[in-house]
Parts: C-alpha cells; structure tokens; sequence
C-alpha cells in the first residue's frame, strides 16, 4: 500500500489506461512510418540528429521521423524545431474522450 493514498490505481484508472492503451494499433495503422518492417527501414527513416553534440540536451531524445519516400507517408517533423510552434494530437488521440 502507498504512503499516500492517491497514489493508489482504482478500476476507473485501469480502464483508462486500457482505452489509451488501444488508441496505439490504430495510430500504428495510420502511417507506414509506425509499422517499419526492417531495421534497415528504420536506419533509412529514423534519426536522432543531435545524438553526441553539443545542442543535445541532457535528458532529452530528440528523433527525426521523417517519411520523405516512403508512400502512404506524412513527411517528418523534427521534435527540437516544434518549439513555438502549435501542435496537435494524432487524430485517434484528438477524438478520444479525454481518460486522466
């Protein structure tokens, strides 16, 4: 038992989780980038541009996701650049009911 109570996980919590938790196929089915059949497609479309310099932030990956070829693809969006600029959630997230 936690020392504190709120830290506790009641069924609410576990069917929450479990609702977020089957958004991922759906995402996963939405772009060929989240299903990358082989670890040279992944090498050919994933980077992690600031990996060992000096600009990489202690604590923080930032990949580059990027689906320039690869058909059925939205081109990638590098997560450093996404400061300042609006967002939005994977269209399986934005229509789930909000679960936290």
């Amino acid at each position: 038992m936690p020392a504190d109570p709120r830290l506790t996980v009641g069924a609410a919590d576990i069917r929450a989780a479990s609702a977020q938790y089957q958004d991922l196929p759906r995402i996963k089915r939405s772009s060929p980038l989240f299903a990358l059949p082989t670890l040279e497609a992944v090498q050919q479309w994933l980077s992690y541009p600031l990996s060992g310099t000096p600009g990489e932030p202690p604590g923080v990956i930032t990949l580059h996701l990027d689906g320039t070829g690869l058909p059925g693809a939205e081109k990638g969006v590098t997560v450093a650049s996404l400061a300042g600029t609006a967002q939005a959630l994977h269209p399986v997230q934005a229509k789930a009911p909000i679960r936290w």
